[in-house]
């Protein structure tokens, strides 16, 4: 995000839901929230919880939201209920070596989103660290609105 530019604010629910599972139904039915022209790769077996498995069968995890941009690149979204913290980078860039990997990529590079409550200011110069990987980050620290802070 240029520095410049103000963070984008968007309403979410996020006190109304009990779980990380009704934040993706809410995130999945809105996906314009989090970038215009956005949609679910496919249905929603292949969209949600989709499985990465990396050689044989040796899982290193489920991709929360694989979604698509209105270019056709695919976006990885991860979800996390509680604040995120430098680890969930490393998840991520799991999942998106896997899609990059596994998937029918186009030209375009595989880009990722991390959503959650809260942000840690680690995590948040991590992902500034990495312009390349084009990670955006959402948080809620409200717990009413979701802030994209980079």
């Amino acid at each position: 995000m240029n520095r410049e530019q103000k963070p984008k604010h968007i309403s979410l629910p996020i006190d109304q839901f009990h779980s990380e599972h009704e934040m993706r139904h809410y995130i999945v039915a809105n996906l314009d929230l989090l970038e215009k022209g956005l949609r679910l790769y496919g249905d929603d077996r292949m969209s949600l919880e989709h499985p990465c498995w990396l050689i044989g069968d040796t899982r290193i995890g489920r991709i929360d939201v694989l979604a698509v941009d209105k270019h056709g690149a695919f976006v990885v979204i991860e979800l996390k209920w509680k604040p995120a913290f430098p680890a969930v980078l490393g998840q991520l860039l799991g999942y998106l070596a896997w899609v990059h990997r596994h998937m029918p990529v186009n030209s375009l590079p595989v880009r990722g989103m991390i959503v959650a409550t809260d942000i840690s200011p680690l995590l948040k110069m991590a992902a500034q660290f990495l312009p390349k990987l084009r990670i955006r980050l959402f948080a809620c620290p409200d717990r009413s609105r979701l802030v994209r802070v980079l």
